[in-house]
């Protein structure tokens, strides 16, 4: 095998782990309405709990996992911790949102 053959299959690899890591993202219902609603604006975990009618720790756990994967960043302004897309979040949901037809809302 050439080593350009190797340099393209492990391309693919990363590329192909990176899209199954989205995937499982995607799969999370509660992860998808963090990120439609940050599509929006950019929000406190407060913020999203009175929205999501979800507990806080858990909120707080997607917000995580969404940092991890590049997808969502976050502000520190005062007290508060304000969360939004990252570009990279912002270019990836995008799609995603419409293929939802409604443009992210929920």
């Amino acid at each position: 095998m050439s080593s350009e053959c190797c340099y393209t299959l492990s391309l693919k690899n990363r590329e192909m782990k990176r899209i199954s890591q989205l995937f499982k993202i995607f799969s999370e219902v509660n992860r998808l309405k963090i990120l439609c609603l940050l599509q929006k604006d950019r929000l406190c975990v407060c913020e999203m709990i009175e929205k999501l009618d979800l507990p806080q720790n858990l909120t707080s756990h997607h917000l995580r996992v969404l940092e991890k994967t590049r997808l969502v960043t976050n502000e520190r302004k005062g007290r508060r911790i304000y969360y939004s897309l990252t570009p990279e979040g912002r270019k990836i949901i995008k799609p995603i949102l419409g293929l939802l037809g409604r443009g992210g809302a929920i």
